[in-house]
């Protein structure tokens, strides 16, 4: 007999937000300055906003961004931190960070539509469950919307604790006041799902909707 499932926990980045290349004008050598259109990730795109190399923008996130990850330093001075490296404002840091985030990621619809159902038709609880840093969960989670699909947010952050630290799968597990058999954990980053499996938790790799929905819907086959 299946275990009735009470509550499904989903990773953001990667998941509940789907990333995209960012496409970006950027001047060709070849074509004496028209505009070529080139491909960059997040990182790439902010070190040539900053007209730096992409080594000297990791390097200039010292340790201020791991940091804030786990609520150790302040949004202010993590701003302050890597503004100062590279030079530039920490206004004019946050609006270009916010703005490649929102360029690269888009709500995953579909599962967020297959979400809403499944809360509502069989009562289960939904939960969030992240690694971001101030800049990140105020893109991706506090002015995405996406809040609403839930009834408990966990973001690392916020509660000073990031996958995958069995600490965290644990805190999560008693706010939810939830057996670890009687959880689906949904991540697309196999290092976060070994310790939850580990800990008795179900799991789900996520690699594309209709196989994620596919297994969640088959760990649900319990629930009446």
């Amino acid at each position: 007999m299946m275990a009735t499932i009470k509550a499904i926990i989903f990773d953001v980045g990667g998941v509940l937000m789907v990333g995209q290349d960012i496409v970006t004008k950027i001047p060709s050598k070849n074509n004496k300055g028209i505009p070529d259109y080139q491909i960059r990730g997040i990182n790439e795109a902010m070190a040539r906003a900053f007209n730096i190399s992409i080594d000297e923008w990791f390097d200039a996130m010292d340790t201020a961004y791991p940091n804030s990850i786990v609520g150790k330093v302040s949004k202010t001075e993590m701003l302050r931190v890597i503004s100062k490296n590279i030079g530039v404002s920490s206004d004019k840091l946050e609006m270009v960070w916010k703005k490649y985030i929102k360029k690269y990621f888009s709500k995953n619809r579909k599962l967020l539509r297959v979400i809403k159902r499944l809360r509502k038709s069989l009562g289960v609880k939904t939960a969030i469950l992240s690694d971001q840093f101030w800049i990140s969960d105020e893109v991706l989670i506090k002015d995405s919307g996406i809040e609403k699909f839930f009834d408990h947010v966990f973001v690392s952050n916020r509660d000073g604790l990031r996958k995958p630290d069995k600490k965290y799968y644990s805190f999560v597990l008693k706010k939810l006041k939830v057996k670890p058999s009687e959880v689906v954990f949904v991540d697309n980053r196999s290092w976060n799902i070994i310790p939850a499996k580990k800990l008795g938790m179900n799991t789900i790799l996520f690699k594309d909707n209709n196989s994620c929905i596919k297994e969640l819907l088959k760990f649900l086959g319990g629930n009446k």
